[in-house]
């Protein structure tokens, strides 16, 4: 026990004791008391309070995040870069694999903000647009997927065929003229992914 119980203690033996000023000591201790009660009540309401700014500065931090991850993976996608030749296509195509499958990866966190949002008092919602934060992030995010969607779609006409009638394509015509295929030129180059 810390010192403000043991003086309660001792407060309350006197009493019991029924030594003179009794009264005045009971009527001190009750004071004391609910004083005592008084400030753990307020003590957990600034807990309380402390917790929910965490939440909130936390909420803050993760959407910067977010927002900021959303601006860089939105000017890849968006990159007008084409390509001329078969290894940088695939090369780009690649690259392009690689940011939708981190745009895919990125749903969980979007999910997370939900939640947290979600958690925050009422009155923090409406505390400097945090409401509106999370929605403008969707709609980003959706923004983000559609773009990398129809990047998709642009870059499949540019990756060369199973069969494609480059070089070895040429190559092969002529070698099967001759009856001479080297076994190398007759396998099939995978398509673009």
């Amino acid at each position: 026990a810390g010192p403000l119980q043991q003086a309660l203690a001792e407060g309350r033996a006197l009493v019991g004791q029924g030594h003179a000023g009794a009264q005045r000591v009971g009527d001190r201790l009750r004071e004391l008391e609910e004083r005592w009660r008084a400030l753990g009540e307020l003590a957990e309401e600034r807990e309380r309070r402390l917790r929910d700014a965490a939440a909130l500065f936390q909420f803050q931090a993760e959407a910067a995040d977010v927002e900021g991850w959303l601006e860089d993976a939105l000017r890849l996608a968006g990159s007008p870069e084409l390509v001329h030749d078969e290894f940088s296509t695939r090369s780009l195509a690649r690259q392009h694999r690689e940011v939708q499958e981190e745009v895919k990866g990125h749903q969980p966190a979007i999910a997370a903000l939900r939640e947290q949002l979600g958690a925050l008092p009422e009155g923090f919602a409406d505390v400097a647009g945090v409401a509106g934060r999370l929605p403008a992030l969707e709609r980003r995010y959706r923004e983000l997927w559609e773009q990398t969607e129809r990047r998709r779609t642009e870059l499949q006409p540019l990756c060369p065929s199973p069969h494609p009638m480059g070089q070895s394509s040429g190559a092969e015509l002529w070698g099967g003229a001759m009856g001479r295929v080297p076994s190398a030129w007759r396998r099939a180059r995978p398509p673009c992914r």
